[in-house]
């Protein structure tokens, strides 16, 4: 019972996620393609977020760890547009990342906007990770609604 149930809630989570990006694949007419780096260590969700927002004009780049993302970051084949963060990776907590990209001497990359999208949703994290120097925090499950427009409001930048 137990199981059944939990795969019910990971199900809807995923399904949630799979309206956002086809509503993104929908509504995007922007023919340059943007760069977005992807700190997940969920590979599943990875997966789906990688595949669906490959398929519309952005090419995705994975790194499951902090570690990865931050050496990506610093030496990257193209810059990143955008990062889409997750606060509970395996080897360093999301806000240290964001504090890490924020103090860079690279003012570029210091600016880039970040979105943390992560299952930490009380009030009390969401401040702390704007006071990080996120420009968005989303909390899982989400709404296609609300990221797509986040997201598309911080490429524009």
């Amino acid at each position: 019972m137990g199981i059944l149930i939990y795969d019910r809630v990971v199900s809807h989570r995923y399904s949630i996620i799979f309206k956002f990006l086809e509503q993104i694949m929908e509504d995007n007419n922007n023919s340059a393609t943007k760069h977005i780096l992807l700190i997940e260590d969920d590979p599943d969700l990875a997966d789906l977020i990688s595949e669906y927002l490959g398929m519309n004009y952005y090419e995705v780049h994975h790194a499951p760890t902090a570690t990865q993302g931050l050496e990506f970051l610093m030496h990257p084949a193209k810059p990143v547009d955008l990062v889409i963060l997750d606060l509970m990776l395996p080897d360093m907590d999301g806000m240290q990342v964001c504090q890490r990209i924020r103090q860079h001497k690279d003012s570029r990359l210091a600016q880039t906007p970040i979105i943390m999208l992560t299952a930490k949703g009380d009030t009390t994290d969401r401040v702390l990770g704007l006071e990080m120097g996120a420009d968005d925090y989303i909390a899982k499950p989400l709404t296609g609604d609300v990221l797509k427009k986040k997201l598309r409001k911080h490429l524009k930048r």
